[in-house]
C-alpha cells in the first residue's frame, strides 16, 4: 500500500516539477489549443450559416421562376453559382439549364466555375457528362464527344453511359 502512495506522490512531484520548469510552454500550448478549437467552431458555424443562406436563395429562385419573375430568379441563381458552393452552385446550374434561363455562352462560363471547385471524382465526372450533353445539344457535337471520350479513357464510373451516348 505504501508503494502505491509513494508512486502517486512521486508522479505528482514530477508533474509539478515539469509544470514549474515549463510554465510558459504549458500555458502557450493550452492557449493555442483553445484558439484552434475556437477557429474551427467559428468556421463551421460560418459554413452552416452560408449553406442556410444559399438554400434560402435557391428556394427563393425556384419560387420566383414559378410565379414568372425570371429576371429576379436569374440574378439570384447567378449569385449562387458565383459563391462556388459545391452543392448549391451545381444545383443552380442545373436549374439554369433545365429552365433555359441564360444565354448558352453564360452557361459554359458557369460550367468552368463549377469545374474549378474541389469536387469528388464522381461529382466532377457527372459535371463533365452534363457539360458534354449540353455542348452536343447546343454547340458542336464533336466538342461534346471529346469530353465523353475523355470520360471513357479515364475509366470513369460513367463510362458506359458515355459510350452509349457516343453510339447514338
Amino acid at each position: 500500500m505504501d508503494d502505491k502512495f509513494e508512486k502517486k506522490l512521486e508522479f505528482k512531484d514530477k508533474l509539478l516539477s515539469f509544470y514549474n520548469d515549463n510554465k510558459l510552454k504549458v500555458i502557450v500550448f493550452f492557449i493555442t489549443i483553445v484558439i484552434l478549437i475556437s477557429i474551427i467552431l467559428i468556421k463551421t458555424e460560418s459554413q452552416r450559416r452560408n449553406n442556410i443562406m444559399l438554400s434560402d436563395k435557391f428556394n427563393e429562385s425556384v419560387l420566383l421562376i414559378s410565379v414568372g419573375e425570371i429576371d429576379k430568379a436569374k440574378i439570384i441563381l447567378d449569385e449562387i453559382i458565383l459563391k462556388k458552393n459545391k452543392f448549391y452552385s451545381f444545383s443552380a446550374l442545373n436549374l439554369v439549364i433545365d429552365k433555359e434561363l441564360m444565354k448558352k455562352e453564360k452557361v459554359l462560363d458557369y460550367f468552368k466555375i463549377i469545374e474549378q471547385l474541389n469536387l469528388s471524382e464522381e461529382t466532377y465526372d457527372l459535371i463533365q457528362l452534363k457539360k458534354a450533353l449540353y455542348i452536343i445539344e447546343n454547340f458542336n457535337k464533336n466538342s461534346g464527344i471529346e469530353i465523353l471520350n475523355k470520360l471513357i479513357k479515364e475509366n470513369s464510373n460513367l463510362k458506359s453511359i458515355a459510350e452509349e451516348i457516343i453510339k447514338e
